[in-house]
């Protein structure tokens, strides 16, 4: 029914709270161009009169393919933000994360979905942007030269991946 750009952007706006801007930035267009296709992807819910409900168990892996783009664009805007006085938004890189560990845990997906989506839960360990992860003084204790970036520890260690990857095909590109 709508296009994968159209799912990501209209749930990036309806479920992950992002403004229009916002949403635009993240697929590199204007602004006035993102509003515009958002009203059209509602216009056309709205006229197919399909039911809002779960997907038929058939149906699902096709409607999930959408999720880790979302996903990983949400963590993208937390991490470091598009607009606004802070460059971190912890709050949304930190549902972007728990959302991302609760994709692997409860649904037997496609490995592409798996890895996508654990792109962003894996990046929850990086804290090169936390608040007090940097300090005035490089030469300080606590620097973030004095410290790796990531923390590659522990049961997720592998899924941090390159912080410079992006979903493959045309979604958020």
């Amino acid at each position: 029914m709508l296009s994968p750009e159209q799912q990501v952007a209209l749930t990036l706006r309806s479920v992950g709270g992002l403004r229009t801007g916002e949403i635009a930035r993240a697929f590199l267009v204007p602004e006035a161009t993102m509003g515009q296709r958002i009203s059209r992807a509602k216009r056309r819910i709205r006229d197919s009169g399909v039911p809002f409900r779960m997907p038929a168990p058939g149906d699902r892996d096709a409607r999930l393919a959408a999720v880790p783009h979302v996903l990983y664009l949400v963590f993208g805007e937390g991490y470091t933000a598009t607009a606004g006085t802070r460059l971190f938004r912890g709050e949304l890189a930190a549902e972007a994360i728990r959302l991302a560990r609760t994709l692997h845990r409860l649904l037997a997906v496609r490995a592409h979905l798996l890895e996508m989506s654990g792109d962003a839960a894996g990046r929850g360990r990086c804290t090169g942007r936390r608040p007090g992860a940097r300090t005035a003084s490089p030469s300080s204790a606590t620097s973030t030269a004095a410290r790796p970036a990531c923390d590659t520890r522990g049961p997720d260690a592998g899924m941090v991946r390159g912080a410079a990857k992006r979903p493959g095909g045309s979604v958020g590109a």
